[in-house]
């Protein structure tokens, strides 16, 4: 469903009325971003998709609070009759999904992480190239 809110204020519409705050964080998020990425190794392919979600969405977000003074919100969901979470955007959407996906790989690589190195400890003759390959 659609319903046209004009966001004063952050993600779901907390802390009303801060938005000149949030303009100057979002151009600082962005410039670290935009400096971050260009240190993350070409196979990091993952984070880089993550991270251009965030930063899109951020950039999104940005544009609007400095040309309106407010972010245009116009998604509605929920169940009908019963609850509605506030309204949100296209934009939103790409940062939060950025989110829980690089949250998600952090913890997944950690996991493989400390596989790699506890297969490592019981077989120190192993390379660390090697692990989690086959022996041939």
């Amino acid at each position: 469903m659609f319903e046209h809110v004009d966001n004063y204020g952050a993600a779901f519409g907390m802390f009303q009325n801060f938005g000149g705050v949030f303009a100057i964080v979002a151009i600082v998020v962005v410039a670290v971003m935009l400096f971050y990425i260009r240190l993350l190794p070409t196979e990091g392919w993952f984070v880089r998709v993550m991270l251009g979600l965030m930063l899109g969405g951020a950039v999104g977000n940005l544009i609007d609070r400095l040309q309106q003074g407010y972010v245009t919100d116009f998604i509605k969901t929920g169940i009908p009759g019963f609850y509605y979470i506030p309204n949100y955007n296209i934009a939103d959407s790409a940062i939060v999904c950025g989110v829980i996906g690089l949250g998600l790989y952090l913890v997944f690589d950690d996991f493989k992480r400390a596989r790699d190195a506890k297969e490592r400890k019981s077989d120190p003759t192993r390379p660390a190239s090697d692990v989690g390959q086959s022996p041939d």
